[in-house]
């Protein structure tokens, strides 16, 4: 009968172990999922940040149209070549585009 015993003990002991390294394995893996979700998050965050920064100087780049349809300069083309002409003392045909 102690024979009986010790066998039952024993498989009792093993079950206890294996439910515990269960726990502990679900518990890992919700902290890896937990730190995906944080990675994920803040690499959307990033990417929206820097998809606005492209919209914006994607809009300081661009040109602008004259309601005729014509192309012109955008306001801050315009001040750029303002600024420049009053810290070099250049004339308007030198700050032009490309030249």
């Amino acid at each position: 009968m102690s024979n009986l015993m010790r066998v039952l003990e024993r498989q009792e002991r093993e079950e206890e172990e294996i439910r515990r390294r269960r726990a502990e394995e679900d518990r890992e893996a919700d902290e890896e999922e937990e730190e995906m979700v944080v990675a994920v998050c803040m690499l959307n965050e990033s990417r929206q940040h820097h998809r606005r920064r492209a919209r914006t100087w994607t809009n300081i780049g661009s040109l602008g149209k004259y309601a005729v349809g014509v192309l012109g300069l955008l306001p801050e083309q315009k001040l750029t070549a303002i600024l420049l002409m009053l810290a070099y003392g250049a004339s308007a045909e030198l700050c032009r585009a490309g030249g």
